[in-house]
C-alpha cells in the first residue's frame, strides 16, 4: 500500500452512466446546462379609443418594469386606423383609435399586442390588418391576426405567442388546441392570451377553467 486512494471498482448504477451521457450531449439534454430565466410582463386590456388621449407619461409608473422585462404583452382592445370612422358598433361602443398612439405603446415598453378581441372590427373589416401594420411601423408586433404563433427567441429559448377571442363568438377550442400543439411540437414554450370571461366577475367562469385545462394539456 502506498497510502494513496485505491481505485473504486464498484459497479456503477444505470443512473450514473445516464448522468454522464446527458452531460456529454448538452444540445439534446438541458439537465447539465445552467438555468435560464425569462421575464414576461403580461397586461390586460388597453383602450386608446373613445377620446382617450394617452401620453408617454400615462404608464410612467409601469414603464420601467415593462422595459426591464424581456417581452411585454397586452391586449389592445382598441384597433388603430389612420382614418377612424365616425360610426358606432351595434352595441353603441366603438373603440377605434387613431394611429398616433401606436408609437406611445412602444414608448411605454410594450412589445406584443393581442388584437384577438370583440372590438377588432371597430375600425372596419380591414381594421385588424391595418392595426397590425401600424403596430409594425412602431416597432411592435400584433398577435392573434392569424392562427399561427408569433415566435421570439430570448436567451436561447424559443417562445411562441398565440391569442384567441372567446367573446365575439364561442372559440373553437379544438382548433386552438391544435395551434398550441403545433407550436409546442416545434420546440417552443407556448404563451396564450385569451379574451374571455364575464365583465365585473371576480372569478373565472366554468368555461374559462375548462378552456384553460384544455390549452394546458395541449402544451401551453
Amino acid at each position: 500500500m502506498d497510502g494513496g486512494t485505491a481505485p473504486d471498482h464498484r459497479p456503477r448504477s444505470p443512473a450514473h452512466w445516464l448522468a454522464i451521457l446527458l452531460c456529454l450531449f448538452p444540445l439534446t439534454f438541458s439537465v447539465c446546462q445552467p438555468r435560464r430565466n425569462v421575464t414576461l410582463a403580461l397586461l390586460g386590456d388597453i383602450n386608446l379609443g373613445r377620446g382617450v388621449r394617452p401620453s408617454a407619461d400615462t404608464f410612467g409608473f409601469l414603464t420601467p418594469h415593462l422595459r426591464a422585462a424581456d417581452l411585454a404583452l397586452a391586449n389592445l382592445e382598441s384597433p388603430l386606423s389612420s382614418d377612424p370612422p365616425a360610426r358606432k358598433t351595434g352595441d353603441g361602443y366603438n373603440l377605434c383609435a387613431p394611429a398616433a398612439p401606436a408609437e406611445i405603446l412602444a414608448e411605454w415598453g410594450l412589445d406584443l399586442l393581442s388584437i384577438a378581441n370583440n372590438h377588432r372590427f371597430d375600425c372596419g373589416s380591414e381594421g385588424p390588418s391595418e392595426t397590425s401594420a401600424l403596430l409594425e411601423e412602431a416597432g411592435l408586433t400584433a398577435i392573434g391576426l392569424a392562427d399561427e404563433a408569433v415566435v421570439r427567441q430570448v436567451d436561447g429559448l424559443t417562445l411562441a405567442f398565440l391569442a384567441f377571442d372567446d367573446l365575439s363568438f364561442p372559440l373553437d377550442a379544438g382548433a386552438a388546441a391544435q395551434s398550441i400543439r403545433a407550436a409546442r411540437e416545434d420546440g417552443a414554450l407556448v404563451i396564450v392570451s385569451v379574451h374571455w370571461g364575464a365583465e365585473y366577475q371576480a372569478a373565472p367562469t366554468n368555461r374559462q377553467q375548462a378552456l384553460a385545462r384544455q390549452f394546458a394539456a395541449a402544451g401551453a
